[in-house]
Formats: C-alpha cells, structure tokens, sequence
C-alpha cells in the first residue's frame, strides 16, 4: 500500500508541478517569439538563447547535440589524416 503524504509536501508537489509547467509554457513562448520575428539583431537572438537556456537548465532538459552537416566522407579523410600524422 502506498504511502500517504502530508498535506504540506502534497502543496509542495503541486506549486513545483504548476511552476515546472509555467516554465514549459514559457520556454515555448519565447521560441514562439523568435520563430515570428525574422529580424531579430545579434543581441536579442542572444538574450532570447540565454532566456531558453536558464529555463532549461531550471527544468532540467536536456540541450539535443547540434548536428552538423558535414559529409561523412571529409570526416573520414580528416580522421585518416590525423591517424598517419600520430603515427609518424
């Protein structure tokens, strides 16, 4: 049988769920934002990536790797490369 909890953690529980999803909501908001505005100067794209970041970081989600569009052929030929240069 589970246990029952205490009526101050159960608030707790709530105002931290209520709080989690304000965020959420808040981070989509803003990518909203800057998804509409397509001229947006340096400075705001990069006041709009901390404002995500530090909501993220609150949430706790984690930031997806960016991927880069290098073929995989050059990568190839670098990693060959800096393998015959160790080698010597």
């Amino acid at each position: 049988m589970p246990k029952q909890m205490d009526p101050s953690q159960k608030k707790m529980l709530i105002h931290l769920t209520k709080q989690d999803a304000k965020n959420k909501i808040e981070i989509k908001s803003l990518e909203k934002r800057f998804t509409t505005f397509t001229k947006f100067n340096k400075k705001n794209i990069e006041i709009l990536h901390k404002k995500i970041d530090k909501l993220e970081k609150k949430l706790g989600m984690e930031k997806p790797k960016r991927k880069t569009n290098i073929p995989q052929k050059y990568v190839d030929d670098v990693n060959e490369f800096l393998r015959m240069k160790r080698k010597k």
